[in-house]
């Protein structure tokens, strides 16, 4: 049986990726803007920069009935509080949340659960559930260190009408 050999060149080594640009690093969510022209906008802070994403009205609903504390009691349960109810009832927690790619518009988080056994549970969600999920259960998230460029960039001069919510400032 012949076996093809293979040689790693220096052009394959040139493609091997930095570890320190597959580092997580903390991203924190800073303020939910209102702009007549794209809804809400999120903005995030990872690495001394900021960037934005564009939320439809229901996230930017829910980010701000969770900031409000409005979730800690309402009579009416949104499908975010019964999901984490039942997994609160399964006694699996919300333990990491990682912002690992973006492609064109689309943002890859992973969430990571962890069981009462300490097993392990992977999922993908969109940022926008990230962020809800984030503020319901105070879970921190991290965002690789090599996305970080490929957002979209945090202008302050962009005509947004309201600042809803300036998170820095709701520190406990």
């Amino acid at each position: 049986m012949n076996i093809p050999k293979s040689k790693i060149t220096q052009k394959d080594i040139s493609k091997i990726k930095e570890t320190d640009e597959l580092e997580l690093v903390p991203m924190v969510l800073s303020k939910l803007l209102l702009s007549n022209q794209d809804g809400s906008v999120a903005v995030l802070e990872a690495d001394d920069k900021a960037f934005t994403y564009a939320l439809d009205s229901y996230e930017g609903t829910q980010l701000s009935f969770a900031n409000a504390g409005l979730s800690d009691h309402s009579h009416i349960k949104t499908i975010y509080q019964l999901f984490l109810g039942w997994l609160r009832d399964q006694e699996v927690k919300l333990t990491n949340i990682m912002l690992e790619a973006k492609v064109g518009d689309v943002h890859y988080v992973r969430l990571e659960w962890t069981d009462k056994q300490n097993k392990k549970i992977y999922s993908m969600v969109s940022l926008g559930d990230a962020l809800i999920l984030s503020l319901l259960t105070k879970t921190k998230m991290s965002i690789i260190k090599n996305v970080i460029p490929l957002m979209n960039e945090y202008d302050e001069n962009w005509p947004y009408e309201v600042e809803i919510i300036d998170f820095e400032s709701n520190d406990d």
